[in-house]
């Protein structure tokens, strides 16, 4: 069904993901569309409303951990009003909100005991503790920040452009209107800009980032593409179909 999903993410074998449209998170299984499994306290019903814009989740130890959203309401679409400093941050576990205020807070993402997000409205990477909560900007970036992964001491993060036509986006600010989306990559303790990756062609936004370990000569695609049907993976290997020859 028409979920809007946003962050999605394995946990104890199954697939669980943070259902916008419904304002919760939930886990999927061949009986229902989904089953919420968890939703901010102020939210009082589970219904297509996109009532506070749930959007990024982070584990702690393969257990639920921080969730971000746009906002704090519980009537439909309410985020909308307070697009730029309506944002919050939650703790899961306690369903208590932590940090409200924040500007279009996406991808909360925990290293080396520090947890880090993406302000979007703002373009920045703030870092946060975790027991004090005091937050302060690691790096802020010309555009609409989105997707972020921590590796080896240095930040991914997705730029977006902006979309023309949201009557939404055009309360953002020009700092954040980038002309092409693209990937910014961040020394986390200095602040630095180490490299940049910008797509000059038809990607125009960027959700999520994840780093690939160890693999070579990726291939991703769905059903709608035939060519799935020449992939054979297994616990051992993984095999292409040769093309026939002409």
């Amino acid at each position: 069904g028409d979920l809007d999903l946003h962050d999605i993410v394995y946990q104890k074998e199954r697939i669980i993901g943070v259902n916008t449209r419904f304002s919760c998170i939930c886990s999927f299984d061949d009986a229902y569309s989904f089953t919420p499994i968890w939703s901010p306290h102020f939210i009082t019903e589970h219904t297509p409303e996109d009532r506070c814009h749930l959007n990024g989740m982070e584990l702690e130890n393969g257990e639920l951990k921080y969730v971000t959203g746009l906002g704090t309401g519980n009537t439909r679409q309410s985020w909308r009003e307070n697009i730029k400093n309506g944002g919050m941050l939650m703790d899961i576990p306690q369903n208590k909100i932590l940090l409200d205020d924040l500007s279009m807070p996406h991808s909360p993402r925990l290293h080396n005991g520090k947890l880090y997000l993406l302000e979007s409205a703002k373009g920045e990477l703030v870092e946060i503790d975790p027991e004090t909560l005091h937050k302060r900007t690691v790096v802020k970036l010309n555009g609409l920040v989105r997707g972020l992964t921590i590796a080896n001491g240095m930040a991914f993060i997705g730029i977006s452009k902006v979309r023309e036509k949201s009557t939404t986006f055009s309360k953002l600010d020009d700092s954040v209107k980038a002309e092409y989306a693209s990937i910014h990559i961040v020394d986390i303790n200095h602040g630095a800009i180490l490299g940049r990756l910008t797509f000059r062609g038809d990607i125009k936004e960027i959700y999520d980032i994840r780093l690939l370990p160890d693999i070579k000569n990726v291939g991703v695609f769905g059903l709608y593409d035939d060519r799935y049907k020449s992939a054979i993976n297994s616990p051992e290997n993984q095999f292409w179909k040769a093309p026939k020859k002409a």
